[in-house]
């Protein structure tokens, strides 16, 4: 029987919140390191624009949430 590997995936999220004469600024940033070298790549460009779009939705749903 063959052994599986996991992808383990290193992230760090931060967030800044700055006031604003307008409301507050939201500053989201995500710094992630892909394991392996080339099928990394190839699996960056996917995960890449998924999370982008997961959390497009995410801080669309907070600002809702926060003025609601």
């Amino acid at each position: 029987v063959m052994g599986t590997k996991k992808l383990a995936l290193s992230s760090t999220n931060s967030y800044t919140l700055e006031p604003t004469t307008k409301g507050t600024k939201l500053t989201y940033s995500i710094d992630y390191e892909m394991p392996y070298s080339i099928l990394g790549k190839l699996i960056d460009k996917f995960v890449h624009s998924r999370m982008e779009k997961g959390n497009i939705k995410f801080l669309e749903d907070l600002k809702k949430a926060i003025e609601a």
